[in-house]
């Protein structure tokens, strides 16, 4: 018999009123779905963890943080299939079927594998370097613009004269 597929990941904080409605509705969904759930706990009181550790769920602690919570979650998940739900989510009663019909198709076009991507020596730094580039050349554009405006060219005065070397000077070096 195979593991059960699925990961579920639940970043929490302050969440010991609702998290046992959405960790009752994980329960309900069909047997050998949920291999693990994980409650990523940034509360300062112990009331959420609490909670979470009654309905079976195992405990991690993260900072106050979504992404990192997130983070730390999905490290810790050993499922192929990932659910990341909010706390205070409600689930449909037939979520379950849902989720396995979401597994059994084809992976869709949004999918990308970058651990793939990485190990095949393909990385995308000559993208992200031509990102960040384009990004800082934008943004000088722009703050060039917002000098050249808020001195008056254009509106008030039909060329800068003198300064314009000294306005350029100045959005190079910001």
């Amino acid at each position: 018999m195979s593991r059960p597929p699925l990961s579920v990941v639940i970043p929490a904080r302050l969440e010991a009123e609702r998290l046992p409605l959405l960790l009752a509705d994980l329960q309900q969904g069909p047997a050998g779905l949920v291999r693990e759930t994980f409650v990523v706990d940034s509360s300062p009181e112990p009331d959420t963890a609490a909670v979470a550790r009654l309905a079976g769920a195992q405990v991690l602690r993260s900072e106050a943080n979504r992404g990192r919570q997130l983070q730390v979650g999905i490290a810790a998940g050993t499922a192929p299939w990932l659910l990341l739900l909010h706390a205070d989510a409600r689930l449909p009663t037939d979520w379950g079927a849902r989720v396995e019909r979401a597994m059994a198709q084809a992976p869709a076009a949004w999918y990308f594998d970058f651990q793939k991507f990485n190990t095949s020596g393909l990385r995308p730094e000559g993208i992200t370097t031509f990102a960040v580039l384009a990004g800082a050349s934008r943004k000088s554009v722009s703050r060039l613009l917002v000098l050249v405006v808020s001195m008056g060219y254009g509106v008030v005065k039909p060329t800068l004269g003198g300064i314009t070397q000294q306005v350029v000077s100045l959005t190079a070096v910001y």
